[in-house]
């Protein structure tokens, strides 16, 4: 593979305080000869870039399960690439396909203690309908987050109800249908009428709602009424709700929150002694630290997209320059499926 001389970049040079715009970023076009592995380390190019809210939570100056991006780093991002070339005691082969932390950039240097093979024999047996880029989707984060947090954080149980925000998102479609597949009730909620129909109609979820309807507390308690897990991506108003309709023992799990990642001053919960009568749990959880069992999740994923009980759907931007763009639509609910 001939290579260019040029690589291109973004780095980040201010915090957001609320969206990321294009004051945050900085594009660069700089020599590919600077990139040279390390030990552990190869050089990739990238052949997709996943777009993330943990992204946003990484631009801040805050604790949080990875350090905070520095000021004139390039902004961490998932990607899938190939290796191109290899630092002293680094594993890989030449031409594997990996997943991690590449960044956005269209090449890179990535650590191989951080960063998947994609390969056959790596976590399943079962590739057929499988494709890279499910790795940053079904087969990557979005997608783990979804069969750790219902098998292990909430104990999810054939007849239970479960409730879903999000639902049309990466990680929540495959909350409904890993649901769906346990026997669950499972109650999708959504932002607009093209979601939810997709929600409806391909998921074959049971209940589907439009958290934007002025009617949608009333369409609840009539629909749903009370449920046992509340698998919730957004926090805000819906998850105070939420909090109003417990059942006892039930579970509030808590996957993300992009309701409120982009506000100066998140909304505060009031309806959290509601916790205490009906003997619920709330409780967060981050999906690296089932990195171990990812083979596990994997096994059984690859199997639902083989076979077609799973389905997914992907939001493909093509080129590096759109990023700062298009990045936003994951919280202003313009994009659909995984971006």
């Amino acid at each position: 593979m001939s290579l260019p001389e040029l690589y291109t970049r973004f780095v980040l040079i201010d915090r957001p305080t609320t969206f990321a715009g294009d004051n945050v970023y900085r594009k660069e076009v700089l020599p590919l000869s600077n990139l040279k592995p390390g030990p552990g380390q190869a050089l990739v190019k990238t052949l997709w870039l996943s777009l993330d809210p943990a992204m946003r939570a990484w631009m801040d100056d805050r604790p949080n399960f990875l350090p905070p991006i520095q000021i004139g780093e390039t902004v961490r991002s998932l990607g899938v690439g190939v290796v191109l070339e290899l630092g002293p005691d680094c594993s890989f082969k030449v031409g594997d396909l990996i997943m991690g932390f590449i960044g956005l950039r269209d090449f890179g240097i990535i650590d191989e203690a951080t960063t998947d093979v994609i390969r056959k024999e790596s976590y399943h047996s079962h590739t057929e309908g499988v494709v890279p880029e499910d790795y940053l989707g079904p087969m990557g984060i979005p997608g783990l987050a979804a069969y750790f947090g219902l098998y292990d954080i909430a104990h999810l149980k054939a007849g239970q109800t479960l409730v879903v925000t999000a639902a049309a998102g990466a990680t929540g479609s495959m909350v409904c249908q890993l649901g769906k597949q346990a026997g669950a009730k499972v109650v999708a909620i959504a932002g607009t009428d093209e979601k939810c129909a997709w929600l409806r109609d391909d998921l074959g979820c049971d209940v589907v709602l439009n958290y934007k309807s002025p009617t949608f507390q009333a369409d609840f308690e009539k629909d749903v009424d009370r449920f046992d897990i509340f698998f919730d991506n957004v926090a805000g108003p819906v998850l105070n709700y939420m909090m109003t309709r417990l059942r006892p023992n039930s579970v509030i799990v808590l996957s993300g929150f992009i309701s409120q990642m982009n506000k100066e001053k998140p909304e505060g919960l009031t309806n959290y002694v509601r916790m205490v009568g009906m003997r619920a749990r709330m409780e967060a959880f981050i999906i690296t630290d089932y990195r171990e069992r990812w083979a596990e999740g994997r096994e059984v994923i690859a199997k639902g997209l083989a076979d077609g009980s799973l389905k997914r759907r992907f939001e493909v931007v093509e080129g590096l320059e759109n990023v700062p763009r298009v990045y936003n639509r994951l919280f202003s609910g313009e994009n659909k499926g995984k971006l």
